[in-house]
Parts: structure tokens; C-alpha cells; sequence
């Protein structure tokens, strides 16, 4: 577990230098909580071996996965509202995932634009897998 923590330390860290978009309570919550809903890249129902295969393809997402699990798990999925809180977790994934693309591999650097783009449609495609699946996994129960 210490390993997990210190991994999920430093995706905080990268998540707050980046100034990605996340819930308030995230940034008041502990790392233990937030360790503690980070599966890493992909749904909670999926294998083991297929959420470490997504999450080395999509290593660079890596902390907006880690807001995307945390907020999933703020949501009550008996509420009225729950699918409104997962399109919004949703969108916020997909916009934290552009936006570590954007600092990964800027405008300005034309000998990165075929990666940039490869990596903004892989965002496109996590976003459309999470608003697809994403229903199965939200709430607490990860």
C-alpha cells in the first residue's frame, strides 16, 4: 500500500501543478482516501491485468484518472442527480486530459503535433468510453 500511496502522491502533485480541475473536497481530503478509489485507468469491474494494460497506454492521463475515481466515488448512484454528477466527472476527465496533453506536448512545438494529436484522440476516447461505461462503476463500491 505504500507504494500505491507514494504513486498516488505524486499524481496529486501533478494534478495541482497542472492546475487540473477537481472536486474542493479532493484538495482537503487525505492521501489515503484518495488512495483508496484510484484503481488506475479503467472501470472497477475490469480485470486486473486490462486496467494495467489502459493504464501504461494511457500513462499521461494518469492524474486526471485519479480525479475522475475520486469524484465517481463521491456519487450516490440512488440519487436523482447521480447521472448529471457522472457527466460532470466525465467532462472534467476529458478536459484534464487535454489539458495534460496541451503541457506535455505544446502548440508552439511543431515536431510534436502527430503526438499531440494521437494523445487528444485517445482523450476523445477514453471520454466516450467513460460516458458509455461508466454507469457500472459509479458510487463507492470500488
Amino acid at each position: 500500500m505504500t507504494s500505491k500511496i507514494d504513486h498516488v502522491t505524486r499524481l496529486m502533485a501533478i494534478a495541482e501543478g497542472c492546475f487540473l480541475s477537481m472536486p474542493p473536497s479532493m484538495a482537503r481530503a487525505s492521501i489515503l482516501d484518495i488512495a483508496t478509489t484510484y484503481n488506475g485507468i479503467g472501470p472497477s469491474w475490469a480485470p486486473q491485468w486490462l486496467r494495467d494494460a489502459l493504464t501504461g497506454w494511457l500513462s499521461l492521463f494518469q492524474p486526471a484518472a485519479l480525479i475522475h475515481d475520486y469524484h465517481y466515488s463521491m456519487i450516490d448512484p440512488k440519487t436523482d442527480w447521480a447521472e448529471d454528477e457522472r457527466e460532470i466527472a466525465d467532462w472534467e476527465f476529458f478536459q484534464n486530459c487535454r489539458k495534460l496533453t496541451a503541457i506535455e506536448y505544446p502548440i508552439w512545438d511543431v515536431t510534436c503535433w502527430p503526438l499531440r494529436a494521437a494523445h487528444e484522440y485517445q482523450a476523445f476516447c477514453a471520454w466516450r468510453a467513460v460516458r458509455r461505461l461508466g454507469k457500472y462503476s459509479i458510487g463507492g463500491d470500488r
